[in-house]
């Protein structure tokens, strides 16, 4: 679904006031490198050509990050919520604006390259190939592509996951007698023995998957939930552990009544990776 015509106002808005700041950022990063330099070929000479070319890299790059952005507060204007529709439409507006960012610089820094004095030839080797120039570009919208896909689709689970808590928590409270005993603590609901173990250590993953394989009768989502579970069990540092945690919350998260009790700890050791 796209956008209301009121939402799309408010989004130029925020976005002509992102864009100005992002180019006075570019333009700062670039006198940082210039260092009072105005001709071409010396500051290629002194600085290397990808040295100066960094921030116009950065911003095309930051283009993309701020544009999701943007359109992520637009879509929250509209009272719409991620769907992998809106996550594609989203994408596909951030490489919009990246490519026509990156053609920009592609051809205002070929001029320049044209235009430049004779470099030194112990310097030749730093001045590019427009097609090496482009590629680079191209690699840089490439990462920041990817990255906005995963931000986003964690961005939803999280959604899904907190609509489906909330969803559960309205529903009809019953009551419940919780007797404790010992350091293996059991939970019993109306007095009958259903309940899981739930150690309090780094990573309770066996009885997360105990949970699952009790409590999620469907095969498919069953074996689906299972495996993201194992990938955030073999994370081995908190960026890994934060998106395999995302994963698997997400593709669990019609399930959120059988793993609502295990997710602060697991949340807590992702964290702490």
């Amino acid at each position: 679904m796209g956008l209301s015509q009121r939402a799309k106002y408010f989004l130029e808005d925020l976005w002509g006031e992102r864009l100005r700041r992002l180019t006075k950022e570019r333009d700062s990063g670039l006198e940082k490198v210039r260092q009072g330099l105005i001709d071409p070929s010396q500051i290629y000479a002194r600085k290397g050509f990808r040295n100066y070319l960094q921030p116009e890299l950065d911003h095309v790059k930051a283009i993309g990050n701020a544009r999701s952005e943007c359109l992520l507060e637009a879509y929250e204007f509209d009272a719409q919520p991620l769907s992998p529709e809106t996550i594609d439409e989203i994408l596909l507006d951030a490489v919009f604006n990246m490519d026509s960012a990156a053609n920009t610089l592609i051809g205002q820094k070929s001029n320049e390259m044209q235009s430049a004095r004779p470099i030194p030839s112990c310097y030749s080797d730093t001045i590019p190939e427009p097609l090496e120039l482009s590629s680079w570009f191209a690699e840089v919208q490439h990462e920041a592509k990817d990255a906005l896909h995963l931000q986003l689709n964690i961005r939803m689970g999280r959604e899904h996951l907190a609509s489906k808590a909330k969803a559960f928590a309205l529903l009809p409270s019953m009551s419940q007698t919780f007797n404790f005993h010992g350091h293996n603590t059991r939970v019993n609901f109306d007095s009958i023995d259903k309940s899981i173990n739930v150690i309090r250590r780094d990573a309770p993953f066996d009885e997360v998957r105990k949970a699952i394989e009790e409590g999620i009768a469907d095969r498919v989502e069953r074996t689906s939930i299972l495996e993201k579970l194992a990938d955030l069990e073999r994370a081995t540092d908190k960026e890994t552990g934060a998106a395999k945690y995302a994963a698997f919350i997400a593709v669990a998260a019609n399930h959120v009544q059988v793993i609502l009790p295990f997710l602060p700890l697991l949340m807590d050791w992702a964290g702490k990776l």
